[in-house]
């Protein structure tokens, strides 16, 4: 099972199957068994549902008070320090880490460094 489908842990192709036994229903992906056990058009319609992929820079907790007296130009100073790892979330499921880069075109992007396995916290 690769480590990506152990993260996300179970698949919503079938009831109460883990993703990992679905290997090789993904055109192309590589099928230990020899067999596909999901038809190819079940995997297409699968693909397409959206998911929220979300990453955290850091966090911090402050009292009510200094949230609401925060104005701008107001800095949040977070718990993590430049070039430390940004954790990346599929529908609230850390399922990376990575680095943060910069586009060509001046866009925030991440790197995927880790890959979640189940030991992944």
């Amino acid at each position: 099972m690769s480590d990506l489908a152990s993260a996300v842990g179970e698949s919503p192709i079938g009831v109460g199957q883990p993703a990992g036994d679905f290997a090789g229903a993904i055109p192309g992906a590589p099928n230990p068994l020899g067999t596909n056990p999901v038809g190819d058009d079940r995997v297409v319609s699968v693909m397409d549902i959206p998911v929220t992929l979300t990453v955290v820079l850091g966090e911090k907790t402050i009292p009510l008070g200094k949230l609401y007296a925060l104005g701008r130009g107001s800095i949040i100073e977070l718990d993590r320090k430049v070039g430390e790892p940004v954790e990346i979330f599929v529908n609230d499921r850390l399922v990376a880490r990575g680095e943060v880069q910069l586009t060509e075109e001046g866009r925030l992007a991440i790197a995927m460094t880790e890959v979640a396995s189940s030991g992944l916290a």
